[in-house]
């Protein structure tokens, strides 16, 4: 029987027994070069949430927002139909915002941390406008982001432990009361600061 041998005093990545050393190498570099490229694609995906939340935060806290909040607080009562501009634009905030959580280009997880509270009072407060509007217009469709969007963060919440109450007159009496009063601390900043 024989054995092949390799030359002795000749580097093993040197000459036609090398090839081996060179496919192993090549194949290490290939694997290095995918993991680097799946780390970046995970940063990039990260940076474009930070952006599209610092978008949206920037909004939310907007003076046409913050008004368009204010009036919509003012406005609300328990009874009687009332849906104008600033209520249109409240609601169209949370319809791009249920889109984008839709969309996952923001996670159930943040949208529930920073604007649960939120959605759910408006929509509590705004839901019979919304429904009246759609018939008006016969297009069940109008804000339907914004009602998925309030579905989907209670769910969420229910996963978390947070059992949803109700949301009596007095609740969203409540709500309407602390929004108003940062509204007007926030109007109240924004001045100050354009004084100085």
């Amino acid at each position: 029987m024989e054995v092949d041998t390799v030359v002795s005093g000749s580097p093993f990545f040197i000459g036609s027994q090398s090839e081996w050393f060179w496919a192993m190498a090549q194949a290490i570099i290939v694997a290095l070069s995918l993991l680097f490229i799946g780390q970046q694609i995970r940063l990039q995906s990260h940076a474009n949430v930070l952006t599209a939340l610092a978008g949206i935060q920037h909004q939310w806290t907007s003076p046409e927002l913050v008004y368009a909040r204010g009036l919509t607080c003012a406005h609300w009562k328990d009874q009687g139909p009332f849906f104008e501009n600033a209520e249109e634009t409240v609601c169209t905030f949370f319809e791009n915002l249920g889109l984008y959580v839709e969309k996952q280009v923001v996670s159930q997880e943040i949208a529930w941390e920073l604007y649960s509270y939120y959605v759910e009072h408006y929509w509590a407060m705004l839901e019979r406008e919304i429904r009246d509007i759609r018939k008006e217009n016969e297009d069940p469709t109008l804000y339907c982001h914004f009602q998925r969007l309030n579905a989907i963060l209670r769910d969420y919440g229910l996963r978390r432990g947070v059992v949803p109450g109700d949301f009596s007159p007095a609740r969203i009496t409540r709500f309407r009361d602390y929004e108003l009063k940062r509204v007007a601390e926030f109007r109240e900043f924004q001045s100050t600061l354009s004084r100085s």
